[in-house]
């Protein structure tokens, strides 16, 4: 029998590949970029969060590679969280309704806020120039996103879960920078060995897939889906999350289901 820890090292490093591939992958693409007219409008909305979930990748894939893991993970789970919200955005219904509510919402909450802040009525017109779609919903919380593209929390909650022990202050990172020696404290200020770097690169790999996909559809790169397709089965990482969603929830009911596909 092979030993596990030889198979997680290899899943990893298999993992780190699919992502640096796809870093590649965006480094490579020309500035003018062809879109078809019926996929302009999910364009505008979701470039600039794809884009930015592969700076955040970038960068997390860096520390990993630096033996800096620890510090990839607060980027690993940005990655995370931008990734799912362009996947729901794009996969539901009323996605990028909702997420043009709640982007405009957000901006118009800051700039209201930062005018009674900073008593400078130049945010009180830039308040009054936020557009913000009338009759669309916002986008539900974070763990309600998980839930809906994995309704049976089979990977999204706990990965999400275990890369929020660094980004917020919990019992992870109070606990392990010092240790006991013979009944005395010692301090380890530069340890960085992370019994969970796994989760992290598992991370930045499913990230990478949800908006490595999102943009080869609306930019009908072919050759790029077919190579997602194939990586998606070598790794046990999904392409997409709305294949078990009824027909109206869905914004592509066109697009195969789970029970078509087997």
């Amino acid at each position: 029998m092979s030993d596990p820890s030889q198979e997680s090292r290899a899943h990893q490093n298999a993992a780190l590949s699919f992502v640096n591939d796809c870093l590649r992958y965006f480094g490579g693409l020309d500035q003018k970029v062809r879109v078809r007219q019926t996929n302009r409008g999910p364009w505008f909305i979701l470039y600039g969060p794809i884009m930015q979930t592969v700076r955040f990748v970038k960068a997390a894939a860096v520390l990993t590679g630096d033996r800096h893991s620890l510090g990839a993970h607060v980027l690993a789970r940005s990655a995370l969280e931008y990734a799912v919200t362009v996947q729901y955005a794009y996969l539901r219904a009323d996605g990028l309704d909702r997420l043009e509510k709640s982007s405009a919402a957000h901006q118009l909450e800051l700039f209201e806020r930062l005018a009674k802040w900073q008593h400078d009525a130049t945010y009180k017109d830039m308040a009054k120039r936020v557009a913000t779609p009338i009759g669309a919903k916002s986008m539900p919380p974070i763990m309600q996103i998980l839930d809906v593209l994995d309704p049976e929390h089979i990977v999204l909650q706990s990965t999400y879960a275990v890369l929020s022990q660094i980004s917020h202050v919990r019992a992870g990172s109070q606990h392990r920078f010092f240790e006991l020696v013979d009944g005395q404290v010692v301090l380890v200020p530069g340890r960085d060995d992370d019994r969970f770097a796994h989760v992290s690169t598992g991370a930045l790999a499913i990230a990478t897939m949800g908006v490595t996909w999102v943009y080869a559809r609306l930019t009908e790169d072919a050759e790029m889906i077919a190579m997602l397709e194939a990586a998606s089965g070598r790794l046990d990482i999904p392409i997409r999350y709305d294949e078990d969603w009824s027909a109206d929830e869905r914004a592509h009911p066109d697009w195969p289901t789970r029970e078509r596909r087997s």
